[in-house]
């Protein structure tokens, strides 16, 4: 649908009659002491938060007022202000307030006025600018590279685009038509003159005792994660980001993501947590049995809701069904029978048996290509490094796959042929884990895998069984976290090393996992349903300084499952709705 713009203003500047206007008024909102007279569409119409309210039916509905917390008088008032007229309110001192009050209010086009996260970035880049006693040298327009590290945020116009932000690491002889688009970018609404750089100069030196937010803190609130190399390698160079470490930093470590993204499944940092408004979101993905059929949901964790995908027909068993994720792409694996006939079946060796790769694609299942065999139909699977790595116990058999061009590579064998418990990646290496017993005595024995070298090394056993352990990660380190409740972290005091160090108990029954996802600063744990598992006494809610909440979620199945993060495209959650 396309929006005209002449109607787009005819619609607000109809609005705009009644900012401050007592006509028609019928809701009050309260903030501290301070009360303003609104229009119920118009906020039901603009804030999901006033939307919300008034569908619930609570009291204040009834009473046709409410009292908002955390909010300001003035910021309220300057949204309101936007809201009837359109008008920009934002300035150096009230940005952060302002963004801060459009998240709770759920005001999206305040919250986010970009359909990208480069344009949410640019759009920074627009509103700040350092300012310095040299800034604008002269009446000729000469423009100073010196910088100081005051910031600047400006009234602009939602008009100019990314390739009109003054690039500012241009030499000081910058002719007088550049400082004057420079100045029109900052002061849209000012005729340019040869006295306005003096004007701007005047209007952006800050007054004794403004509140100056830092670059550092504007492009934190941005998803640097989910910016495009190009625009990550402009920050990078910028020179407003140059002179300072914590922002560079900042810009590293999501370039550094950014090379790993699609290599390292299994958390998401901060800054690539999609937005509500974003073509995709983070979720956690699982399965489970419904005679033929093979049920795949998915956790959206914005909505703390379910949304199911597409169906997989299959006599199957789920010993015999993997799903595994790369990047933004689903597949499931296994001995899918229902697609091969009796004649595909007969050219297969009696001694393999035939495994089918198929891909979620556009709201349905393709077959990717099913010419791999394996000596079982039960195996293990894992990412590691964009490829997937299939492990059967039987015959010892490891191969590497490339599900996007078909090839398959066979690996060096397994070190045992011993039924296999869990399997994770951990970096560049692979670990399996193998149940077995020393004198009556439950221990876990561990093969590591080395990806580089095509290599195993075997690894100290660990006291007790590690059946239904499962991993996790958050932005510094990899967990294993077992059905006892243990939690431990891995270590790496050499490259090719990994040991394992206790951090905390999380609950002291045993209860049988299906997975684990860090989501934020919380930990979102899946297991089987067990109604004395709630009465734990020892059941922790949260762990200082490593997860503020620790979310438990139980299935209504006791089959084996999955709970891994998978980003998933809104336009299923759309289909499901």
């Amino acid at each position: 649908m396309v929006i005209k713009r002449e109607v787009a203003y005819g619609i607000v500047q109809g609005l705009s009659d009644f900012w401050k206007s007592e006509e028609l008024q019928d809701f009050t909102v309260t903030l501290g002491t301070t009360k303003f007279e609104c229009h119920r569409f118009l906020l039901a119409a603009c804030s999901g938060f006033f939307r919300g309210l008034f569908r619930s039916g609570m009291k204040e509905t009834e009473l046709k007022c409410v009292t908002v917390e955390d909010i300001s008088s003035e910021t309220f008032e300057l949204i309101l202000e936007t809201l009837y007229t359109g008008d920009g309110v934002l300035t150096n001192d009230n940005v952060i307030d302002i963004w801060r009050a459009a998240h709770q209010l759920q005001i999206m086009f305040l919250d986010l006025e970009a359909d990208s996260e480069d344009d949410f970035i640019y759009a920074i880049l627009r509103w700040v600018k350092f300012t310095s006693q040299n800034k604008i040298e002269n009446q000729k327009g000469k423009c100073s590279d010196n910088t100081s590290t005051s910031l600047d945020v400006t009234h602009t116009s939602t008009d100019v685009h990314r390739e009109d932000t003054p690039d500012q690491s241009s030499s000081q002889t910058e002719s007088e038509s550049s400082c004057k688009t420079m100045c029109k970018e900052t002061l849209p609404h000012e005729d340019i003159t040869s006295e306005s750089p003096f004007k701007a100069q005047k209007m952006t030196n800050f007054k004794p005792g403004t509140r100056v937010k830092d670059l550092f803190h504007l492009l934190s609130k941005a998803r640097l994660c989910l910016a495009s190399h190009h625009c990550l390698e402009m920050l990078i160079s910028h020179p407003l980001v140059r002179p300072h470490e914590k922002t560079r930093d900042l810009i590293i470590r999501a370039l550094f993501y950014k090379l790993q993204a699609g290599k390292r499944n299994g958390q998401w940092p901060t800054g690539a947590i999609f937005r509500n408004t974003d073509i995709y979101a983070n979720s956690a993905l699982t399965y489970r049995k419904d005679n033929k059929n093979i049920i795949v949901q998915t956790f959206l964790f914005s909505r703390n809701s379910w949304l199911s995908l597409p169906k997989l027909v299959s006599e199957a068993t789920l010993s015999s069904i993997q799903l595994v994720v790369l990047d933004k792409t689903l597949y499931a694996m296994g001995h899918l029978l229902s697609i091969y006939d009796s004649k595909i079946r007969a050219s297969y060796s009696q001694n393999r048996t035939p495994i089918s790769i198929m891909q979620l694609n556009g709201g349905s299942w393709s077959d990717k290509f099913s010419t791999f065999t394996l000596p079982s139909s039960v195996f293990s699977v894992v990412e590691n490094k964009s490829f997937i790595y299939v492990f059967s116990p039987k015959g010892k058999e490891v191969w590497k796959l490339d599900p996007t061009t078909g090839t398959h590579d066979r690996m060096s064998d397994l070190p045992d042929e011993c039924s296999i418990s869990y399997v994770m990646s951990h970096e560049h290496l692979i670990l399996v884990f193998y149940s077995c017993s020393d004198n009556g005595v439950d221990e876990t024995a561990i093969d590591c895998f080395d990806t580089r070298q095509n290599s195993w090394r075997r690894l100290n056993n660990l006291e007790g069984s590690f059946k239904d352990t499962v991993s996790l990660k958050d932005d510094h380190s990899t967990y294993l976290l077992q059905s006892s409740g243990e939690l431990w972290k891995l270590v790496q005091p050499q490259s090719n090393v990994v040991d394992f160090e206790h951090v905390v108990k999380l609950w002291s029954c045993n209860w049988p996992l299906h997975g684990a996802v860090t989501f934020m600063d919380d930990l979102y744990i899946y297991g089987v349903k067990d109604d004395n598992f709630s009465n734990d006494p020892k059941l922790r809610k949260s762990v200082n300084g490593l997860f503020q909440n620790i979310i438990y979620k139980h299935s209504k199945s006791n089959e084996k499952s999955i709970f891994m993060p998978y980003i998933v495209q809104r336009t299923e959650i759309k289909r499901a709705i």
